[in-house]
């Protein structure tokens, strides 16, 4: 799936010019490196670290008045913990604009507010919990499509996801979930 988004994206930014009239094409993005690391060290089995680089990169296209595409791919490595890289393509979806409706069509992350670690608002976006520490723009967006229908002074916001994700756990591994011991001391 990654591979075909990508070559959307490709394909729109090399026919940029459809029927002679020049149409926008943005791009933008950021690179973080982030290093964490425990200072009690657990048994050898146990990752207690995060050493990694991320970059992701933001595309916008306007192909008509109407119709505008985004798409949003992450590229992060880590280096003490290979089952956290990944490329990832976090958000594409169309826009279509019409008379009294606004319709989005594609892989998209919802929001209805902000809050520190858990949030009662973000219902609908599963997150990758993989590392605690680092959940902050971690939804992981889903195939979807959101209507806004417009009646006067009146919004109407409706929402359809076919297919249920889950949220990312940690994995077994990690300090995040640490193994129990398989059997109790009797006392």
């Amino acid at each position: 799936m990654k591979y075909i988004v990508f070559g959307i994206l490709c394909f729109l930014y090399i026919f940029q010019d459809i029927k002679g009239q020049e149409k926008t094409f943005d791009i933008s993005g950021n690179f973080k490196i982030d290093h964490y690391n425990t200072f009690k060290k657990f048994n050898n089995s146990i990752i207690s670290e995060r050493n990694q680089g991320s970059f992701q990169t933001e595309l916008s296209k306007t192909l008509t008045n109407k119709t505008k595409f985004f798409g949003s791919i992450e590229f992060r490595e880590d280096l003490s913990n290979s089952d956290r890289n990944r490329i990832y393509p976090k958000e594409y979806y169309v826009d279509l604009s019409l008379k009294s409706a606004d319709i989005r069509i594609g892989k998209q992350k919802y929001s209805w507010g902000r809050a520190d670690g858990i949030n009662p608002t973000n219902n609908l976006s599963p997150l990758d919990y993989s590392d605690f520490l680092d959940t902050d723009g971690e939804e992981i967006g889903q195939l979807s499509l959101n209507g806004k229908f417009y009646l006067k002074d009146w919004t109407l916001q409706a929402i359809y996801v076919p297919v249920y994700s889950p949220s990312i756990l940690p994995k077994h591994n990690t300090i995040w979930n640490i193994p129990l011991p398989e059997t109790m001391p009797n006392p």
